[in-house]
């Protein structure tokens, strides 16, 4: 596949769709909520799916159907913070002796999965809208969080006595 992942009707209407390509109106919807985890979503994982998942449906882009999406986001996630959490505790070098019988220093394994475990995190977030570029092309849309404009909270306290 070339180019960018395509995005979704609801991506595109909350960005303002800035190409003006036609929104395929016939994309499946599915029904906004909360999905219940799968039954191998247990432990941290499932505080962290409910976690994320509030924060999801608050902004309005979270449907049924994003179960087991959300469910691989929440493992990642609890993975990520695992492996973070032992490079804190043990370093992210260990000495050994090479043949020689040299003390040298080594990456530890750790440190190479928790990258890969990050860039995975991220692309994934990013399909929900949860890094912060995302969140800078995403305005809320009908359904979706609350958008503090100043500027018609100013006009408002202003009232009609002001104008023209």
């Amino acid at each position: 596949m070339r180019g960018p992942a395509p995005k979704s009707k609801e991506v595109k209407q909350r960005e303002g769709n800035p190409g003006k390509r036609p929104i395929n109106l016939q994309q499946p919807d599915g029904v906004r909520g909360v999905p219940t985890p799968p039954d191998w979503v247990l432990g941290e994982v499932r505080r962290r799916y409910f976690e994320m998942a509030e924060v999801l449906d608050r902004l309005g882009v979270l449907r049924e159907s994003d179960y087991l999406m959300l469910s691989v986001l929440a493992d990642l996630y609890v993975s990520y913070l695992s492996l973070k959490n032992r490079i804190r505790r043990y370093g992210s070098v260990y000495s050994s002796k090479n043949e020689q019988g040299e003390k040298t220093y080594r990456a530890r394994p750790e440190t190479q999965l928790l990258g890969a475990t990050y860039q995975r995190l991220i692309q994934l977030a990013a399909r929900f809208g949860m890094t912060p570029s995302d969140r800078s092309r995403v305005s809320a849309g009908p359904g979706g969080g609350k958008v503090n404009d100043p500027f018609k909270d100013w006009e408002k306290r202003r009232g009609d006595s002001n104008s023209a």
